[in-house]
């Protein structure tokens, strides 16, 4: 763990800025209001910043897993995870893609199915 504190330059206070006001943005587009978003916001990267910092290094499979709890943490919202696998989510961020699932194919978490379109 790292001990010595150093201020954040410029342009780290500049990109977390950046990187906060995208979350906020998110966040308003989700249905928060203007009151909830930013505080939102600010909760999702501190709390990122604060793994960057204790250097807390999970198992990458069970990482991939995680932002659709921690989206639903942040967010109150199940429908928002739509990657069951830690498979369907290296694809996902490789390709961009929409995960293919037919609204056939079983839903295999205890959460509720994603919505189709």
């Amino acid at each position: 763990m790292r001990c010595a504190f150093r201020p954040p330059t410029a342009a780290v206070l500049a990109a977390a800025a950046l990187r906060i006001g995208a979350l906020e943005k998110m966040f308003l587009a989700l249905g928060d209001d203007a009151k909830r978003a930013p505080i939102r916001a600010r909760i999702a990267y501190f709390h990122r910043v604060g793994y960057g910092t204790l250097e807390i290094h999970d198992d990458p499979d069970e990482r991939l897993l995680n932002p659709r709890y921690c989206a639903e943490a942040l967010t109150g919202r199940r429908d928002l995870a739509v990657c069951d696998t830690a498979e369907q989510v290296r694809q996902f961020i490789l390709t961009g893609l929409p995960l293919k699932r037919t609204k056939h194919e079983p839903h295999t978490s205890s959460d509720p199915p994603p919505r189709y379109g």
